[in-house]
């Protein structure tokens, strides 16, 4: 049977997704690629067991290209994604980030990616998880060697001394690869700290300037806490809900290129404290859509989970 919009919406607000439990996700992959199919030509990368990302579906979704999209010369449709490349580059920077939610395009807009994943992982993360990977795949190794099969796989982990530097430039790889040229950052920190522990990076945190070759846009938004009871703030408020920009957590400010300003010159950017949440989420949508418009690439837009 096929899933309504309204019982989507309340499964996953009762339960948390998991690639390698949840019932409900194959019937729900064949509805997407249903209705992908209408409008895109479409791949599958597998994550059937959540080996990339067991936050992620079962079969990532690719959109290679836009069957409405001007065809080249020769009536050749343009392949924006290439589904066995991306694969390998995102099994190369799937633990650069939290919870290993790598980047992954999930719209199409003019043959330019808009993609999601959660912020950069720290350095003690990116190892932490590289080594349970490592030790998890050790049963696979032992039994290839006693096959007699030489395979010189997946001992990143142990052979990298520099992990943390070789998976950022893995995961600008994957960026470049999916010609994103826009990093919308719309975290309130400029790293995660939970309990006194920093949790998480970001790249506007990143002190090597690894990602000086993208442009980054310090685009401050609240977080889901805000909107667990934002109903009833807004009958309170009669819909002007304001987030209060002064806890003492908040250390991320505004901060664009003049080129990207100058998208929406008529906005006075100094006030976005002063805006409400409805504003504030309207003009930070017009730049996106602004610079995807005017732009040759795509983007990124990421919170800190993803």
């Amino acid at each position: 049977p096929l899933f309504r919009s309204e019982d989507l919406l309340s499964h996953f607000s009762k339960s948390s997704y998991k690639a390698k439990k949840d019932p409900h996700a194959e019937v729900l992959l064949k509805q997407c690629l249903h209705l992908f199919g209408r409008d895109f030509s479409v791949s599958l990368i597998p994550n059937k067991s959540g080996e990339l990302c067991s936050h992620y579906p079962q079969d990532i979704i690719l959109l290679e290209n836009d069957l409405h999209h001007p065809l080249l010369p020769g009536g050749i449709s343009e392949c924006v994604n290439d589904p066995k490349k991306l694969a390998s580059m995102m099994q190369k920077a799937k633990r650069s980030r939290c919870r290993s939610r790598f980047v992954v395009p999930v719209i199409l807009y003019q043959n330019k990616n808009i993609c999601r994943s959660a912020t950069l992982a720290t350095g003690v993360e990116m190892y932490g998880r590289s080594g349970l990977d490592w030790i998890s795949s050790l049963k696979d190794k032992v039994s290839a060697e006693m096959s007699g099969k030489n395979e010189a796989s997946g001992n990143q982990a142990s052979g990298s001394w520099d992990l943390h530097s070789q998976l950022k430039k893995s995961d600008i790889d994957l960026l470049k690869c999916l010609n994103v040229t826009n990093i919308c950052d719309l975290m309130l920190e400029q790293k995660k700290v939970k309990y006194g522990m920093i949790v998480s990076s970001s790249e506007k945190a990143d002190k090597d300037q690894s990602y000086s070759e993208l442009t980054l846009l310090t685009m401050p938004y609240p977080g889901c806490e805000l909107f667990v009871n934002f109903e009833a703030i807004c009958r309170k408020t009669k819909g002007r809900v304001k987030f209060d920009w002064t806890q003492s957590f908040i250390d991320a400010e505004l901060f664009m290129p003049t080129a990207a300003k100058q998208c929406l010159h008529s906005l006075d950017w100094s006030k976005y404290k002063n805006w409400d949440i409805v504003e504030l989420t309207q003009n930070y949508l017009k730049l996106l859509l602004r610079l995807l418009h005017n732009g040759d690439g795509g983007l990124l837009v990421h919170c800190i989970s993803g």
